[in-house]
């Protein structure tokens, strides 16, 4: 499975089964308390993931650390000025990259809002 966001709408309601296109680690998961709905996180759960929560509801909305862009197993690309969450990654053992976006941030966007999912070879 994977690294992956999970911080609620009918998105990740839709795509739970099958949420690989973020993949990073194998069985790690981001979730925000609030608004990652409880039917995914049993489902996370069920399959073995850990969970790295979103503590800093603040930094969570303004620098938006949660909307990463995975580039390689166990490798992000994130936005710049979070520190609670990259730290958080950072002792599950992923790499973290970050950029300023904050441009992007202020439309209403985030980084993996900017991207395009890319088709990965099977690991």
């Amino acid at each position: 499975m994977a690294l992956t966001a999970a911080y609620g709408g009918a998105r990740w309601t839709e795509r739970a089964a099958s949420m690989r296109e973020d993949m990073t680690l194998a069985d790690v998961a981001v979730v925000w308390p609030r608004r990652t709905p409880y039917r995914i996180v049993q489902m996370l759960r069920k399959r073995g993931f850990r969970f790295i929560e979103v503590q800093e509801e603040q930094e969570a909305q303004q620098c938006l650390p949660i909307t990463f862009v995975a580039l390689a197993p166990g490798t992000v690309l994130m936005p710049s000025g979070g520190r609670a969450l990259p730290t958080a990654y950072e002792e599950a053992g992923v790499i973290c990259h970050t950029v300023e976006v904050g441009e992007l941030i202020m439309a209403g966007g985030g980084i993996h809002c900017l991207t395009g999912c890319l088709k990965r070879d099977n690991l």
